[in-house]
């Protein structure tokens, strides 16, 4: 059963399955920690911007915390496009991974965060 603050980011990851051509499978090594992180962003940025309850920067993690959560605050949209936000983006993913072991797998250079684009395009018009 899923309970609590783990519905988002297991609805979201359920979303990026039926995004993502292929679902999420084949992103068990290569690629899990850009579904993961991904995940973690919107969820940051909806609980930041929406005043969301239980709020607590899943992506601030490691020497980039602050600024991870500065960076957060600051994204305007609301739900930005990945070619608005790509550099900090991947500098970020790249800080969480290494804080987090049991995210440490290889980042896919390819795998742009697709279901952020999505949003942006249709959730926050």
């Amino acid at each position: 059963m899923i309970e609590g603050r783990s519905f988002r980011e297991e609805f979201i990851h359920f979303f990026q399955h039926h995004y993502y051509p292929g679902g999420l499978s084949q992103y068990s090594n290569k690629g899990r920690i850009n579904i993961e992180f991904e995940a973690k962003l919107i969820q940051d940025i909806l609980c930041f911007h929406f005043s969301l309850d239980l709020c607590s920067k899943l992506g601030a993690q490691g020497d980039k915390a602050g600024e991870y959560a500065r960076w957060v605050e600051d994204l305007n949209p609301a739900l930005p496009s990945y070619e608005g936000i790509k550099e900090k983006y991947w500098m970020y993913m790249e800080n969480f991974r290494k804080a987090m072991p049991v995210y440490d797998y290889p980042i896919d250079k390819d795998l742009k965060p697709e279901v952020l684009n999505f949003l942006n395009r249709h959730a926050c018009k």
